[in-house]
């Protein structure tokens, strides 16, 4: 019988532990350990990022293999998931563009989501903020 590995109880340790996960190709018990410092601590950064990018890279995954594909339904499906990981990556994206308005990573991110989750207006506010910060 292998030796079960103990997850740190301290945030930070666990977010360290969470993006070497993430490294080394194992998103989803790095979305474990996110999710974990996110439960104690809603205004931690990085688990807001670690959980939002995790749903980002998840439909971006989602999309590429799409993009191999020739059969309508299955593509149809593919988008739902898409859209069902970006509405879940979009809070996050969002909390993280509050806390840091002028991070340009938020904004890029939140420019690329709104307009396929059908929010248009924010799409535009959000592109408006971006170019700002590029002048």
């Amino acid at each position: 019988m292998g030796r079960r590995l103990k997850i740190p109880v301290d945030n930070n340790i666990k977010l360290a532990y969470a993006g070497l996960l993430d490294q080394t190709g194992k998103p989803d018990d790095a979305l474990k350990l996110y999710q974990e410092v996110y439960d104690t601590d809603k205004m931690d950064i990085s688990a807001n990022y670690g959980i939002g990018a995790y749903y980002i890279n998840k439909a971006a995954a989602i999309s590429e293999a799409k993009m191999k594909l020739d059969d309508e339904d299955k593509i149809d499906a593919m988008n739902k998931e898409i859209i069902a990981n970006l509405e879940k990556a979009y809070p996050f994206m969002k909390f993280l563009h509050e806390q840091q308005p002028n991070e340009r990573e938020w904004l890029s991110q939140l420019v690329n989501i709104a307009p396929i989750l059908g929010k248009d207006e924010e799409m535009m506010e959000y592109g408006k903020k971006l170019r700002e910060l590029s002048n």
